[in-house]
């Protein structure tokens, strides 16, 4: 008589570490592309852009965010200012990046 014999509590701790250098890489590329996207200023710009950041919070959890205090503005648009959006343009070509293989 043959059984299996289950083996996958053992790759669970490798698929974990996999999964989370994958989605750090995905963080990475997203941050270069919203970098890249941001809008600047052609006086005195690039605040918003210099404030790019991600960082990790904890397993798998990982944020791209911005410390210029007006990048949601830019995103969004207010009354006065129509949206420039950059994170979301960043978000999509991480993805067909990352989705790419690059």
């Amino acid at each position: 008589m043959s059984f299996v014999n289950d083996r996958s509590a053992e790759a669970m701790p490798f698929m974990k570490q996999r999964v989370d250098e994958q989605l750090q890489h995905f963080v990475e590329i997203m941050t270069v592309r919203t970098k890249q996207n941001s809008p600047v200023a052609p006086v005195r710009g690039g605040t918003n852009r210099r404030s790019i950041r991600w960082e990790r919070l904890g397993a798998l959890k990982f944020r791209v965010f911005t410390e210029s205090g007006y990048g949601a503005y830019l995103e969004l648009g207010t009354y006065k200012m129509a949206a420039r959006p950059y994170f979301a343009t960043a978000f999509r070509q991480a993805v067909a990046e990352f989705k790419a293989g690059r």
